[in-house]
């Protein structure tokens, strides 16, 4: 984990950037259902006196602010999976290169004890792991915490017995979510390591030539 926070500060504008759409994405999603209510309670469901032109005039602003709202959200978000996709490679790659430089340098005595495809297979799954981890962190845990937030201020404003519910139901949410996730992380491992031994398999060192007169070894196969 430190050396992949490591990488990440040579990104760190883009993680930034990443996170600040994600957080406009958020706002912007979260203000437009209460736009909504506010131009529902005003003007659908209350009595209005006056012509339709001083309707739209009234209501314009917020129709506007809606149409804004998703706009912004839109846009936003296309810039988040852009700033993050990019950011993700841009780290994965400079681990994958660094750690591949890093195998080349060892002495030669250790690495012929190693098999070079499961030497591969690793790195492409390590890089593979930060990138995911870069995506899940962004698009959804920090999202999802925006959210919750919002959330728990808006229901305390309407009642505290229900932001008491939404606090006590989210740890638990986690926690059912964190369990899940470890046990499918062992079975993703252990179908990993049979995996990363099959690709050490293959790429074993070939037998060197056989010397005339000396038999075939493995014929017919």
């Amino acid at each position: 984990m430190k050396p992949s926070l490591l990488y990440l500060r040579k990104h760190l504008k883009g993680v930034l950037f990443g996170l600040g759409m994600a957080l406009l994405n958020q706002i912007c999603l979260l203000l437009d259902p209460l736009i909504l209510q506010r131009l529902l309670d005003r003007f659908a469901f209350a009595h209005h006196e006056g012509s339709w032109v001083s309707f739209v005039v009234a209501a314009a602003p917020g129709f506007a602010a809606l149409i804004a709202c998703v706009f912004f959200a839109w846009l936003s978000k296309g810039f988040q999976i852009a700033g993050v996709n990019r950011v993700s490679h841009l780290v994965g790659t400079s681990l994958f290169l660094d750690c591949m430089q890093s195998s080349l340098r060892m002495p030669f005595a250790s690495f012929e004890k190693r098999s070079s495809g499961e030497s591969v297979d690793m790195l492409l799954r390590l890089r593979h792991d930060v990138q995911e981890l870069l995506k899940t962190f962004i698009n959804s845990s920090f999202t999802s915490t925006i959210a919750l937030v919002f959330i728990v201020i808006y229901a305390a404003r309407v009642g505290w017995p229900l932001a008491a519910f939404f606090l006590t139901i989210a740890p638990a949410l986690a926690y059912a979510s964190l369990m899940l996730s470890r046990r499918i992380r062992i079975v993703d491992a252990k179908i990993y390591l049979r995996q990363a031994a099959l690709s050490g398999n293959a790429t074993l060192r070939t037998p060197g030539p056989q010397r005339p007169g000396s038999p075939a070894k493995n014929r017919g196969r």
